[in-house]
C-alpha cells in the first residue's frame, strides 16, 4: 500500500474512508447502516474466526428500511450531540479553530451551499 512508509497506520484510515464510501453509496440507494458498536473485537475474532494481526475496524449491519429519520437516532435518543461544522475545522493547527472572521467555517454553515451541492431530489 502506497504511504505505509510514512504512516503505519495508513490502512485503518483506508479502511474508515472506505465504510464512509459505503455508507454515502448504501444511503444514495435507499439502504440504511448501522454500525454494531456493542460488540468487542475480542468477541469479534472469536465469533468469525478473526486472526489476531487483524483489527476488526467496523461490523456493519445494511440493509432496506421503511423510512430515515430527520434526525440522527443517536441525537434524538439523547445519547449524542450534533456537532456544528464550525467545532471540526481547524486552520494551520489545531489550535486554531474557526471563528467567526473564516468564510470557510460561515460558508460550511450555510445551508444553501450544500442544496448546491446535494439538490434534493424525488428519489425514494
Amino acid at each position: 500500500m502506497l504511504g505505509k512508509t510514512a504512516i503505519e497506520e495508513v490502512e485503518i484510515y483506508s479502511t474508515c474512508l472506505a465504510v464512509e464510501n459505503l455508507w454515502l453509496a448504501a444511503r444514495a440507494e435507499g439502504l440504511g447502516v448501522g454500525w454494531v458498536s456493542i460488540v468487542r473485537n475480542e468477541s469479534l475474532r472469536t465469533i468469525f474466526g478473526i486472526p489476531r494481526q487483524i483489527i476488526p475496524v467496523a461490523y456493519l449491519c445494511i440493509g432496506y428500511v421503511d423510512s430515515f429519520p430527520a434526525r440522527p437516532v443517536l441525537e434524538k435518543a439523547g445519547w449524542a450531540e450534533r456537532l456544528s461544522p464550525r467545532r471540526l475545522l481547524h486552520f494551520d493547527s489545531w489550535n486554531k479553530g474557526a471563528t467567526d472572521g473564516d468564510a470557510l467555517a460561515r460558508l460550511v454553515e450555510d445551508p444553501e451551499i450544500w442544496r448546491d451541492i446535494f439538490p434534493a431530489t424525488d428519489k425514494k
